[in-house]
């Protein structure tokens, strides 16, 4: 294959090399193209149903029926190879060519087709179950007319809509866009039109009626973005949010666009989406009789549908998180191709239609949490009340979550820090009773305070310091956290005694926040942080804690100290610095000791102490300056030494 493929240089050449190059041809041709290296040679690892090099990946299809003409296809081409090499037969796995457009009709039929499977046939997905797009709606919808494609804007209070709706996630872009007033409201409703929408509107409307969907959601065309009422009814949809997106029959996703003007249709070549379907018998492998003779597909290793959506553009959105796991199936419109994602059949494409449902090796490089079967109860709205395992499942994944929403932009961060978060929180609130704070969820306090990140406090007030929604940027959770299993390795020493929490909707406890505090019992040892300029950033730095004293004992630099790593919360604090433990100008909050079990025989048990780091905020109140961590237990000696809990207030 190596000589051949630095050889072989024509479309020609290729396809008349053997069989197996010729069903190959277009897509080697096209990724040629792409290519200016030497080749170099492929080594593939096999597992039972894939195989991997640097670049591709090759994949056992299973779903692929051979042809009835397909033996009498394969004897020719081995005669051709004899007699006539440059010979090309027609493959008849390879039949049709993809549309050179994502607007095609013949892409819209492969998406109708994906969703009449999921609706008819997935158990996952809600499938037969036709009550749940009719038992509710939401506000305003836009009715498409599917014979004309006429649009305009209908109120569904009096009169409910006949049939499901879907809904569109978007990147809005910097340039304005086509929004609903109260000053065109009532033009909207008698007809809306069509040069107004932006080429994502216009084709997301296309692809709705296309897919036979009378009904679409389009948020800055059904929520009252300016004008008499708008605030009032922002605020109804942000309480109302999580049943906008879960109650639709499909979220449009336009994957590909930084903006209205770019659309979700695109040009493309076809040879980049062609299937490359090769018969193939695997030989001098311990599953060759098991694999025996069998369909396997080979694809760019850059072409898997998870990469690709990870990087698109609309995923570095803040709303469009929950908007997308809130779905219960999503159409991405991609850079080159259309992709699927539901519960039952994770990340499919025009070129793998037929998905890999039955290829259990291979697994989407990036899973989303709604395909996690570790919440289905929660994804199907269970009550409180959840197990050990379940606890700490769930728990790790919503720990994912605010790790990936995190990591995405919001416009508005001051706003919509927490309300664009609120529908996943609502959902994963029915199995903790929607005892919920400023972000956290009680049932995993304390440990759930130790969040870390990489970003920077908020200048305007929208969360306690104790709230990683206090802060712009990416948060870390989980590894702060003592891992999922926190109550079954840890010993506790602070207790969470009540969290009073003023919400600017009290009929929305995801919402947003007037104010926060939360009240614990623990001990409260005086602490110096000692300024380190080899640590980095600045952020991470040497930390000392007192072993003897109380915190309102006489300071003193003759105490017992330990020695760890304190994790700055913010640049101000992190560079005043403290160099001497005669200044208890901060204190510590131990949250817990634990010992890891996962060690060998010979090993010494791994033991670690995780606490607060917290400093006067006036009026008898603390404020969150950081989290510290020691590579020792240290509470069985303070606790010996007769240090008592105080009671503190942690805004």
């Amino acid at each position: 294959m190596k000589s051949l493929a630095k050889n072989l240089e024509n479309y020609a050449e290729v396809t008349q090399a053997s069989p197996t190059l010729a069903t190959a041809a277009p897509f080697l041709t096209y990724h040629l193209r792409l290519i200016t290296a030497d080749l170099g040679e492929v080594y593939f690892v096999f597992g039972a149903t894939k195989a991997y090099s640097a670049t591709y990946d090759i994949v056992r299809t299973s779903r692929l029926c051979r042809p009835p003409e397909h033996d009498a296809y394969e004897l020719a081409t081995k005669k051709d190879l004899t007699s006539e090499p440059w010979s090309v037969r027609q493959d008849p796995m390879h039949t049709t060519s993809p549309a050179g457009s994502t607007g095609s009709r013949a892409v819209a039929d492969i998406a109708r087709h994906w969703l009449t499977r999921c609706l008819d046939d997935h158990t996952l997905c809600g499938g037969g179950d036709k009550s749940r797009a009719t038992d509710w709606y939401p506000k305003r919808l836009l009715q498409i007319d599917l014979g004309n494609g006429g649009l305009r804007l209908i109120s569904t209070t009096n009169k409910a809509p006949l049939g499901p709706y879907a809904t569109l996630s978007h990147c809005w872009g910097s340039k304005p866009i086509c929004i609903l007033t109260a000053d065109n409201i009532a033009d909207y409703m008698a007809t809306l039109p069509w040069h107004t929408l932006t080429k994502t509107f216009q084709d997301a409307v296309v692809t709705a009626r296309r897919l036979g969907i009378r009904y679409i959601w389009i948020d800055s065309l059904c929520i009252l973005q300016a004008g008499d009422g708008s605030d009032q009814d922002w605020r109804e949809h942000a309480t109302a949010i999580r049943s906008v997106y879960s109650r639709s029959v499909l979220n449009i996703s336009v994957a590909r666009a930084w903006s209205g003007e770019e659309g979700a249709f695109i040009a493309r070549d076809p040879s980049a989406v062609t299937a490359c379907h090769v018969w193939w018998e695997v030989e001098h492998h311990p599953q060759a009789v098991e694999l025996a003779e069998s369909f396997w597909t080979i694809r760019r290793a850059t072409q898997h549908a998870s990469a690709a959506i990870r990087t698109a553009p609309l995923y570095t959105r803040g709303w469009v998180v929950q908007e997308r796991y809130l779905a219960p199936r999503v159409l991405h419109f991609g850079s080159d191709r259309i992709f699927w994602e539901c519960n039952e059949e994770p990340w499919i494409d025009e070129s793998f239609p037929a998905g890999f449902s039955h290829c259990p090796d291979y697994e989407p490089v990036v899973s989303w949490p709604f395909h996690s079967s570790d919440v289905v109860g929660i994804r199907s709205g269970s009550g409180p009340g959840l197990g050990f395992s379940e606890m700490t499942s769930s728990r790790a994944l919503w720990h994912d979550t605010i790790d990936t929403y995190t990591s995405c932009d919001l416009t508005l961060p001051d706003k919509d820090i927490l309300v664009a978060l609120a529908g996943i929180a609502e959902r994963f609130g029915r199995a903790y009773d929607h005892r919920y704070a400023a972000g956290l969820f009680q049932v995993h306090l304390p440990y759930d305070l130790l969040w870390r990140h990489r970003g920077e406090r908020a200048v305007t007030w929208r969360a306690p310091t104790w709230s990683w929604a206090s802060i712009d940027g990416a948060i870390e959770m989980s590894p702060a956290a003592g891992g999922t299993s926190y109550d079954a390795n840890c010993q506790t020493y602070t207790e969470v005694r009540s969290v009073h929490v003023d919400l600017v909707d009290p009929q929305n406890v995801y919402g947003q926040l007037r104010s926060a505090k939360i009240y614990l019992r623990g001990y409260v040892i005086p602490c110096g942080i000692a300024k380190a300029e080899s640590y980095g950033t600045g952020r991470l730095q040497p930390i000392a804690l007192a072993i003897d004293q109380q915190a309102n004992d006489v300071p003193s630099n003759d105490v017992q100290k330990v020695y760890g790593e304190a994790y700055i919360d913010t640049e101000e604090d992190s560079l005043r610095g403290y160099t001497s433990m005669a200044k208890y100008e901060a204190w510590c909050l131990p949250i817990f000791d634990s010992t890891s079990s996962n060690r060998t025989q010979r090993e010494r048990p791994l033991h670690e102490h995780r606490g607060l780091i917290l400093k006067f905020g006036g009026q008898g109140e603390y404020v969150r300056m950081g989290t510290y961590i020691l590579g020792q237990r240290f509470m069985p000696d303070t606790i010996d030494g007769g240090r008592l809990t105080q009671d503190i207030c942690l805004v």
